[in-house]
């Protein structure tokens, strides 16, 4: 009993000695993999208990890691090999020291460098997809596309992986019951073995309150050439829209105004032709058409 309390007594006295950690490094190197580990183990002479120290030496050889996220400014290409970078420890002291057991008071570094070698991938950009699923309140809407920011990223990999991505998703979001618009952040999808410039992008997206109508309207001609006329089958088509709800509002404006352009006609391989949005005093939200496409007969 005496002995381990003597024991115990003096592993918890404080001490210096030398430990060595395996340093790990995340950075964002531009056309290169974007995690290594330092060639040489990290030497630090420290102040900590007995316990402490004799874990370390426990360790040693590298079993202890540290890890550190590094800006691409802190590692130097070394000159003339290839892949092969360096950082000076005096400009990462205050990270090392953040990194290493808190136990552990950092003396001194005995590394002046550690060196890395972040091997050369290949890289390209792509889109960045939305993957979301939002269901408005009653009488609510979606305004447009939900936007990213970034709306790309850089993907690293190897060559034929990368050719099979076109564009990295986003994980799924799904929000119920959404009555306004917002923004916020999501996480990418990762994909195994590709390093993707970003973690997470944020995302915005616009709600409004809408009132919709109804109404019967006439299809107008425009470019139609000198001489010849376009009968429309139906020439009236019954267009369903929506627009903003305000407080004030007493009357709906007039309907948006649709026509067949000649154009379209003349590109078309059948007789069938959509009616194009002309014009609208006011915003307006969406709209459909029934029917969707109307028959043409050119006459002269």
């Amino acid at each position: 009993m005496a002995f381990f309390i003597w024991f115990v007594h003096t592993m918890s006295l404080n001490y210096t000695d030398y430990v060595q950690y395996s340093v790990e490094v995340d950075a964002d190197i531009p056309g290169h993999s974007g995690v290594a580990i330092a060639n040489e183990l990290l030497t630090i002479r420290g102040d900590s208990d007995g316990f402490t120290l004799v874990g370390h030496k426990l360790t040693r050889g590298g079993g202890a890691v540290i890890k550190l996220k590094l800006e691409e400014s802190l590692l130097h290409p070394a000159e003339g090999v290839k892949d092969l970078y360096f950082v000076n420890t005096s400009e990462i002291r205050e990270r090392i020291s953040q990194a290493v057991s808190e136990n552990l008071k950092v003396e001194y570094i005995e590394n002046q460098q550690l060196t890395f070698i972040f091997p050369e991938k290949s890289f390209k950009t792509v889109e960045v997809s939305p993957t979301f699923d939002i269901r408005c309140r009653s009488q609510y809407m979606l305004v447009g596309d939900i936007e990213t920011f970034p709306d790309s990223v850089v993907i690293y990999g190897d060559v034929a992986t990368l050719d099979k991505i076109q564009r990295i998703s986003t994980r799924a979001v799904s929000l119920s019951d959404v009555f306004r618009s917002e923004n916020g952040a999501v996480a990418l999808e990762t994909i195994e073995g590709v390093r993707v410039s970003e973690k997470e992008v944020k995302y915005s997206f616009k709600v409004s309150r809408y009132v919709e109508n109804k109404e019967e309207i006439g299809l107008t001609t425009i470019n139609v050439p000198a001489g010849k006329h376009i009968r429309m089958i139906p020439s009236r088509v019954t267009v369903t829209y929506r627009i903003p709800f305000a407080k004030n509002m007493t009357k709906l404006d007039n309907p948006p105004s649709f026509g067949i352009d000649y154009n379209d006609f003349a590109n078309s391989i059948s007789a069938g032709v959509i009616p194009r949005f002309q014009e609208y005093n006011g915003t307006l939200l969406s709209y459909t058409l029934d029917p969707p496409y109307v028959q043409c007969i050119m006459t002269e």
